[in-house]
């Protein structure tokens, strides 16, 4: 058995993933919050139909091998990559690499860049109803009327809370029903269309 000599050489750092779709990348940037909105679910429905995405709302992007048990003949691995709401608009609109394990970070190229990834990760504020968040990346000032719509209000008179339509919402997970959480996601990118996002 023989043994190389270490390299004097630096170590390379691992090429990253490729570059994302420009095209994704500009429908990204053209849409309003609720579009966004939109187009995660729209890209949730195609990783429901796809045979190697699947959804996980505890992940980006994360590829995986797996073997099917109930299939004795079969001894190859299955390439499935599991996606959450944000990952769904990775793999779908922005058509980043298939196998790999990729965040928001990951996405690079282009000089509205920053943008891009701020509002892949604005999505897994809107998965988990937190608006105001989901909101920031979009720049809507301050005056606006949606951030009145918002707020919980105190009633002087009888010191009771009343909270805004955004709070009332019930929140369901896609683990538990997708169903249900798609059509909360649809509400809110009604909502937002009332305002004019």
């Amino acid at each position: 058995m023989t043994f190389s000599e270490p390299s004097s050489e630096p170590s390379k750092k691992p090429s990253p993933p490729a570059n994302f779709d420009k095209t994704g990348g500009d429908k990204i940037l053209a849409a309003k919050p609720s579009e966004l909105i939109l187009i995660a679910l729209e890209d949730i429905r195609k990783v429901e139909r796809s045979k190697i995405y699947k959804m996980d709302m505890g992940t980006w992007h994360t590829f995986r091998h797996e073997y099917d048990d109930t299939d004795e003949g079969n001894k190859e691995p299955k390439k499935i990559c599991y996606v959450c709401e944000g990952g769904a608009v990775m793999a779908m609109t922005l058509k980043m690499n298939f196998d790999e394990e990729l965040g928001p970070d990951d996405i690079h190229n282009g000089e509205e860049v920053k943008k891009i990834r701020s509002r892949i990760e604005a999505l897994d504020n809107a998965r988990c109803g937190n608006m105001r968040a989901y909101l920031k990346p979009f720049g809507i000032p301050k005056d606006h009327p949606i951030w009145k719509d918002m707020e919980d209000t105190l009633d002087e008179a009888t010191s009771k809370w009343t909270h805004s339509w955004w709070t009332n919402q019930q929140l369901p997970t896609y683990a538990l029903d997708p169903k249900e959480f798609k059509r909360v996601q649809r509400k809110f990118a009604a909502r937002l269309q009332q305002f004019g996002l």
